[in-house]
C-alpha cells in the first residue's frame, strides 16, 4: 500500500535545516543505515520528537537550531513517512544497483 505524499512537508525554515542533515548522511553513504533506523523505530518517532521539544531551547543556545525543526517532522505520522520517503529516494539515486 503506497500513499503519495506531499513533495514539500516541511516548511521552509525547517528544509532549511533538515535538508543539509539528509545530504550529509548522502555523501557519507548512510541513507540506507538511517533509513533502517527510521522505520525500525517508527513508533517511537512521537517520544522522540517531544524529547526534541524538550531540549530544543538547551540546544539552540549551545548553537544547534536544528532540533526543533526535526522535532517538528518527528511528531507527525506524515513526517516520519515523508522522511523515509526521501532517504528511499536519496538511496536509490545513490545506488542504482539497489534500483536493479
Amino acid at each position: 500500500m503506497h500513499t503519495q505524499l506531499p513533495q514539500t512537508l516541511t516548511s521552509p525554515t525547517q528544509a532549511a535545516t533538515i535538508q543539509p542533515s539528509l545530504q550529509a548522511l548522502a555523501q557519507r553513504e548512510l541513507a540506507l543505515p538511517c533509513l533502517l533506523f527510521v522505520a525500525s523505530h517508527r513508533p517511537c518517532a512521537f517520544v522522540v520528537s517531544q524529547l526534541l521539544y524538550v531540549l530544543a531551547p538547551l540546544a539552540a543556545i549551545l548553537g544547534l537550531p536544528a532540533w526543533q525543526a526535526w522535532a517538528a517532522l518527528l511528531s507527525e505520522p506524515v513526517g516520519v513517512a515523508w522522511l523515509e520517503q526521501t532517504l528511499i529516494e536519496i538511496t536509490l539515486a545513490r545506488d542504482p544497483a539497489i534500483n536493479a
